[in-house]
């Protein structure tokens, strides 16, 4: 289910990016990090009454193992409320890697002698909502005005006590032509199926590892194997329940132990597959899609931090601004993209990935020696980079102030990192993009570009429904 709610954006204005740098130490306060990127006081037109500070986290863990994190931040008009499993496509068995997507649609359908949590999360929800299942994780969600937390605690409650009865050979094939839809919308996906392409070049039994085949076979899932993901899966110890925004703490602690505490303890199988390295079991791929001809180079970058990888996103943008220069490239163009280099997270590690999009009559093999060159220059004026600039700094300073200020994706990473002196990492991130030195960016860059890299060439092909790989090399 990867939009099953409608999702809606705020406008939120954008920090000065001198503020940062300015501003007073960070006091203990647990939350000071998310202070001190949403609310700069000299941008205010008039002087404002104090603020109270935010209280501080809260975490703990139930008798029956739930892993709850509270943060509070009484300046948020909504509360969030999501719940991560550790659970996911990785999970299931061989032929049926559609298993924990589809327990994960199961979980919100109507059941006999139980609520449908799909429409009563869609009547209290004013914001994002719904569910999402990784390679390795899946998370539910709903976000709401803070009078309607005990809703949103008593239907997480619900789905935890009561997965297994959820799960039904006639809910399933009703459901399976939604999961179809979906993976037909993926084909639309560029940035799906680039991803599907490194995964489908890791290791088979890698938790990421994926093919396309895979993820199509909606048809050939067996209830069977959805029925024993949630058996085996969805036991309070193996999930992760975060509350974040307007919120009394002291009802929402109430709220869990009414909802959660008699909900009893489950053992949990080890996972079938581990995350482990992203080693690349080839080097050159080519694959056909739908979507223009591009060239993606990949490489395994370290595991994945709770600063977020703000050391991995400093050399990329430095990168980037140096690709930006070649005659080749140009600057970034948001309306048409071309070409990007990110980082991108996959598990609990990390990849650099470089794409660049064939214009017509460009070969693959004229944009490598391309991006080859490029990224030769890019990574020599890394070599001679003596200060990091100032306004590498300040935008990504910026990025992080957007993250900070957007409850859904502090909430996510709140649960990514439930760090009671650095909730969701931000003031690590912070730190590191500002504290981040040349030679660390040099040792960054030998240690990137000495593991083995996998190159995929994407041949455009209408004929094609999704991806197809076509061959590779070892």
């Amino acid at each position: 289910m990867r939009a099953r709610w409608t999702w809606f954006a705020s406008t939120l204005g954008l920090l000065s990016s001198h503020a940062l740098a300015d501003e007073p130490p960070v006091p203990p306060d647990v939350l000071r990090a998310w202070e001190a990127v949403r609310h700069d006081p000299r941008a205010a037109p008039a002087p404002r009454a104090p603020r109270p500070a935010p209280p501080a986290l809260v975490r703990w863990t139930l008798a029956n193992g739930l892993d709850v994190v509270l943060a509070p931040d009484p300046r948020d008009a909504r509360v969030r409320v999501s719940v991560t499993w550790r659970v996911g496509d990785g999970d299931a068995p061989p032929g049926q890697r559609q298993a924990a997507h589809a327990a994960e649609h199961l979980l919100f359908r109507a059941a006999p002698g139980l609520t449908a949590l799909g429409p009563e999360l869609a009547a209290v929800s004013i914001g994002r909502g719904g569910g999402t299942t990784y390679s390795d994780h899946t998370v539910y969600e709903g976000e709401s005005a803070p009078e309607h937390l005990d809703r949103l605690l008593w239907l997480e409650g619900q789905r935890m006590a009561h997965a297994e009865r959820y799960v039904r050979a006639e809910a399933l094939d009703a459901e399976r032509p939604v999961l179809r839809h979906e993976a037909e919308l993926t084909t639309g996906r560029w940035h799906f199926l680039r991803g599907l392409a490194v995964r489908a070049a890791l290791p088979p039994a890698h938790r990421s590892h994926a093919l396309w085949d895979d993820l199509r076979a909606v048809a050939a899932l067996d209830v069977g194997a959805v029925e024993a993901i949630v058996r085996d899966r969805y036991a309070p110890g193996n999930a992760r329940l975060v509350v974040a925004g307007r919120f009394d703490p002291a009802a929402a602690r109430a709220a869990i132990e009414r909802y959660f505490a008699p909900i009893p303890a489950r053992p949990v199988p080890p996972r079938p597959r581990d995350d482990g390295p992203l080693v690349f079991t080839a080097s050159r791929v080519s694959a056909r899609t739908v979507h223009p001809a591009a060239v993606v180079i990949a490489w395994p970058g370290p595991a994945a931090d709770g600063c977020h990888d703000a050391g991995l996103r400093v050399l990329a943008g430095t990168l980037r601004r140096s690709i930006a220069v070649d005659p080749w490239f140009g600057a970034p163009d948001p309306e048409a993209p071309r070409w990007s280099i990110d980082v991108v997270r996959q598990g609990d590690r990390t990849a650099l990935v470089f794409e660049a999009r064939l214009a017509p009559g460009q070969t693959h093999d004229v944009a490598l020696r391309a991006m080859d060159a490029a990224l030769g220059g890019a990574t020599a004026s890394v070599d001679a980079l003596r200060p990091v600039e100032p306004s590498l700094r300040d935008a990504l300073l910026d990025a992080a102030g957007e993250a900070a200020r957007d409850l859904p994706t502090r909430t996510a990473r709140v649960a990514d990192v439930p760090s009671a002196d650095d909730p969701g990492g931000f003031r690590c991130e912070r730190a590191t993009t500002r504290d981040v030195t040349p030679a660390a960016l040099r040792d960054l860059t030998r240690e990137l570009f000495a593991a083995r890299r996998l190159v995929v060439d994407f041949h455009h092909d209408p004929a094609v429904v999704g991806l197809q790989l076509d061959g590779e090399a070892p």
